[in-house]
């Protein structure tokens, strides 16, 4: 198990790591001299107030020394993250080309292997067995059958799926007046002598008076 971890870690994992542990002990002295700085300042004050001002002096001097140590350590950090953060994108960018080309690889070996001179000779073979299966059956004499095969399974069809008759509803019955229980009245007869034209009656005289 362990030589099989030990020969899965590479060069740039190596390198990486001691990256790592270089910042962390980068920033372990960072915050021994950021407290450093803070507890000469305090020494300084207490200087100053006991009215001491050469040793108050000698405090801001080590602390002035202090800060130029904490400007180098956070410009090495800076330098160092910066480092790791450039070798773990080259790393993950090398992933990717590798990835590229060998699916790059891969296409060119299917586009070898699915060739257009392939898929032309494939489709010429398939036209000459068709054109030879359609020789063989006219020697056979079984090409002037298509037509007999059509209607014949034109009939088959009709049989097993015959056309439905339209239902003719029943003529409705007219229902007949009933006949009157009374008799019938007779009608007017019409008159039998001519009427007589207004001109005849506008001539005939007046009675006269008694």
């Amino acid at each position: 198990m362990g030589n099989s971890t030990s020969s899965s870690i590479t060069k740039q994992d190596r390198a990486i790591l001691q990256l790592k542990k270089q910042r962390d002990a980068l920033k372990q002295h960072q915050k021994k001299v950021t407290f450093a700085i803070a507890h000469d300042t305090d020494l300084a004050k207490s200087a100053v107030a006991a009215n001491d001002p050469q040793r108050a002096k000698f405090y801001l001097k080590l602390k002035r020394q202090q800060s130029d140590m904490l400007t180098k350590v956070q410009g090495q950090l800076e330098t160092i993250e910066g480092l790791i953060g450039t070798i773990e994108f080259k790393l993950v960018e090398k992933e990717v080309m590798d990835s590229l080309q060998q699916g790059n690889q891969v296409l060119k070996e299917l586009n070898s292997q699915v060739s257009v001179e392939k898929v032309d000779e494939i489709m010429d073979t398939m036209n000459d067995e068709q054109i030879r299966t359609a020789e063989v059956t006219d020697a056979l004499g079984l090409g002037g059958f298509d037509y007999d095969v059509e209607d014949e399974l034109a009939a088959l069809e009709r049989e097993a799926n015959p056309p439905t008759k339209t239902s003719v509803a029943p003529p409705t019955k007219v229902a007949m007046p009933d006949a009157p229980e009374s008799e019938p009245q007779s009608l007017p007869q019409p008159p039998t002598h001519e009427p007589q034209s207004p001109q005849k009656q506008a001539a005939a005289p007046a009675p006269l008076p008694a």
